[in-house]
């Protein structure tokens, strides 16, 4: 059901922007189209250039991988390290800022995106990223939840 959706998203977002509006999103459909590969490497290479470009359009995406632990080598800066996909959705959520807190609240109080799956690890990463972001201290999802309700 899962690789149904995705596909069926791919083919609506290709449509969606074809030729005619290629150059205006040339940069995020390359990020994006990271994101779907097989190659974590590159996935993580994709998240990592959404949070630098903050490419808010991408957040429910990449929000599918949040409790994904796979263990990666990220290339930046003629640098690297090794990092974990879900810790680098984490951080370009927390980079993209304010403006990905609509989504998370989207995620959160509505339920718009049933493709993401948020477990306990899940709910830790967004508990941080919505601290990061806000500078606010939340003890457990619950709060976050309150605070997204009163600001969205």
């Amino acid at each position: 059901m899962g690789k149904k959706f995705l596909f069926i998203f791919l083919i609506l977002f290709v449509f969606l922007f074809s030729e005619s509006k290629k150059n205006g999103y040339e940069s995020i459909y390359n990020e994006w189209k990271k994101v779907f590969s097989i190659n974590k490497e590159e996935v993580v290479d994709g998240i990592y250039k959404i949070g630098e470009k903050k490419i808010e359009s991408c957040i429910p995406i990449i929000l599918t991988l949040l409790n994904d632990d796979s263990i990666v080598w990220l290339k930046y800066d003629g640098c690297g390290k090794w990092t974990k996909i879900g810790r680098e959705v984490e951080e370009a959520i927390i980079k993209i800022g304010k403006n990905s807190l609509k989504y998370v609240s989207n995620l959160l109080l509505k339920n718009a995106y049933p493709y993401v799956k948020i477990d306990e690890k899940g709910e830790k990463r967004l508990i941080e990223i919505i601290s990061k972001i806000t500078g606010e201290s939340f003890k457990n999802i619950e709060d976050c939840k309150n605070y997204l309700k009163e600001k969205f």
